[in-house]
């Protein structure tokens, strides 16, 4: 009974850190990666839209 509690008062916190670890790394990449993406594609949209206005003799017919 005493050896059982303590192997349960250790082994939690010594399984329960590592694997708390590598699930907030894999969601941070996750998260990090998901961001990329979408400011990459934002930052897409803005450069096309600023060489087309720059190109064009009447920008405010873009709107």
């Amino acid at each position: 009974m005493l050896l059982q509690r303590n192997v349960i008062k250790i082994g939690i916190p010594l399984v329960g850190v590592p694997l708390s670890v590598l699930l907030n790394r894999y969601t941070t990449l996750v998260a990090g990666r998901h961001a990329r993406a979408v400011f990459r594609n934002e930052a897409r949209v803005i450069e096309l839209a600023e060489g087309i206005s720059e190109r064009s003799r009447h920008p405010q017919l873009m709107l």
